[in-house]
């Protein structure tokens, strides 16, 4: 039996999406046109935050999300780090989203990293005041939880899995280019 066209078309259209999402593309609708966009994976820069595993860890997560879901943000990339992500600053509104995570207390500084000394201050003065996971007496550190129980950083691979591209730029590794993407939900 002969398939009509529009079925033999949606059958190609799906065989060529699975092999666009197999590549890391995906194709993104916007007010009736399309663009294809590389999947990108991100990690903020200088901060660490409560894994899904750990006290605090959800909060964490929902404070990062409630900042940056569903908006254009922009990304200064720095470099790669040993997952294969970009590293970066994130920006949102206006806000430096690394700065707004730290002073309400819903991440770490990560020193071994990154020597910056204002994410210092604003760790310092979250704790002063036990804000977010500061609250706690003695809050495990995400590294050495992530250390003891042999774990990759699995709440932020779920977050760097929805990170698109709104449009792919050539020179996404360059130090300090800024990318425009949204975090789709």
């Amino acid at each position: 039996m002969s398939q009509t066209p529009k079925h033999r078309n949606s059958q190609q259209k799906s065989v060529l999406q699975s092999k666009l999402n197999k590549a890391g593309y995906r194709i993104i609708y916007t007010s009736k046109d399309e663009i294809l966009a590389r999947q990108y994976r991100f990690r903020l820069r200088g901060i660490d935050a409560q894994e899904m595993g750990m006290q605090y860890g959800k909060e964490s997560q929902n404070a990062l999300v409630n900042l940056i879901a569903g908006k254009s943000v922009m990304v200064y990339v720095y470099g790669q780090d040993q997952y294969d992500r970009c590293v970066g600053d994130i920006y949102c509104d206006g806000v430096f989203i690394q700065e707004q995570m730290l002073k309400e207390g819903h991440a770490w500084h990560y020193k071994i990293y990154d020597k910056c000394k204002e994410f210092a201050k604003w760790e310092m003065k979250a704790r002063d005041a036990r804000r977010g996971l500061w609250a706690s007496d003695n809050p495990e550190k995400p590294w050495d939880w992530k250390r003891k129980h042999n774990v990759r950083n699995e709440a932020s691979d779920n977050l760097d899995k929805t990170w698109e591209w709104r449009r792919k730029p050539h020179n996404a590794r360059h130090q300090n280019t800024p990318i425009q993407v949204t975090l789709c939900t």
